[in-house]
């Protein structure tokens, strides 16, 4: 009986882990967030809705994170105080869902990135780039970025351990004749501002380094825009990140219309065209205006969301002016606006990842203040 028993717990003692916990799972008690290791620095492979399930590998935690296996086979880990410990197999482990609408012949790490960056659904009907610290939806006609989007979360914007370079330069990404480059921005009164930030992005030397291909840069009125109002917004983002800890920023130009001015020879006249400056030999567009979205996905069933429609004007009253720029004018506050607005104005469609009832409920209304 003796040797029985021994042999009984030899081979128990001769199997994996993971078969030790096939009769428990961990089930969602709120939106979770699954990650490589075993603390809130880990890169994310999954998030979890209320109430799904995953199959532990081990019932013991480890920093206080059970481990657990993921649809493919690999193995994740996930906080336990967002999970509750149950007996029973999971009946199927939820899958990365992909981004909607996500063009095909990605490589296996641009779909890791897009996964993160476009969670939220993305515009559709532009060439899309995806990359480490952003994507982008790219107007070729314009020669900038009809949409830039990227997540920033908390361990991100506080690594800034690459360097901040400005190493501007073509995006090899898009065909000649569809970039912009260093000479249109050459003497143009214009600075070369981002769309995804670099002082967002140097939590990579890769990602840092390919905010400043021109796909990701716009003309922008330097010293009395890019670092007045708009360079405020971009500081209020990374404020906020720190408390809400995992955002969704969405920016782009706006073009709007103007009356007409001159009529277009041979062609019936129209009460309005649009109109808008351009910057040297490849004809770069500049925007009218410019908007900004950020979403905080924490309650996924109720997102908060707030968004900038921000004219591309002057904030700083220069001597020839006949009347002095309102301090208002860089202020945040005053271009609060709805993501409807913003679809109004552009075209495009956002936040397409969620249900049709909370894009619908979110986007309506502007934030009733800033954040």
């Amino acid at each position: 009986m003796i040797l029985r028993v021994l042999v009984i717990l030899a081979a128990a003692l001769l199997l994996p882990c993971g078969a030790l916990a096939q009769d428990h799972l961990v089930r969602a008690s709120r939106p979770a967030i699954v990650r490589d290791t075993p603390d809130t620095a880990g890169r994310e492979l999954l998030r979890l809705e209320r109430g799904q399930a995953l199959n532990c590998v081990t019932i013991e935690q480890t920093n206080r994170f059970y481990q657990v296996f993921l649809s493919n086979g690999e193995q994740g880990w996930v906080s336990s105080f967002v999970v509750r410990l149950e007996e029973g197999a999971a009946p199927a482990a939820p899958t990365r869902p992909a981004a909607p609408g996500l063009s095909e012949g990605l490589t296996p790490l641009e779909r890791q990135w897009a996964a993160s960056h476009l969670g939220v659904g993305s515009p559709r009907g532009y060439q899309e780039i995806i990359r480490e610290g952003y994507a982008l939806g790219y107007d070729p006609r314009l020669k900038i970025a009809a949409w830039v989007q990227y997540r920033l979360t908390r361990e991100t914007s506080e690594n800034d351990s690459a360097p901040d370079t400005r190493d501007f330069r073509e995006d090899g990404a898009l065909k000649p004749q569809a970039r912009s480059t260093l000479d249109d921005y050459e003497g143009s009164g214009y600075q070369r501002g981002h769309g995804a930030p670099i002082a967002d992005l140097r939590f990579s030397g890769t990602a840092a380094s390919e905010s400043n291909l021109l796909s990701n840069i716009y003309p922008q009125i330097g010293s009395s825009f890019n670092a007045s109002v708009w360079g405020s917004i971009e500081d209020r983002v990374r404020g906020w990140v720190l408390d809400r800890r995992d955002l969704t920023i969405i920016v782009g130009p706006v073009f709007r219309a103007r009356g007409a001015v001159h009529p277009v020879e041979r062609q019936p006249e129209t009460p309005e065209q649009i109109l808008y400056n351009v910057v040297g030999p490849g004809a770069v567009a500049v925007p009218s205006a410019y908007f900004k979205i950020v979403v905080d996905m924490r309650t996924p069933e109720h997102p908060d969301v707030i968004a900038f429609l921000v004219d591309h004007i002057e904030t700083i009253r220069r001597e020839d002016d006949p009347e002095p720029v309102g301090r208002r004018e860089r202020d945040p506050e005053r271009w609060i606006t709805s993501v409807d607005e913003i679809e109004r104005q552009t075209g495009l469609d956002f936040l397409t990842g969620l249900p049709e009832a909370v894009q619908q409920a979110v986007e309506r209304d502007p934030a009733p203040a800033i954040w």
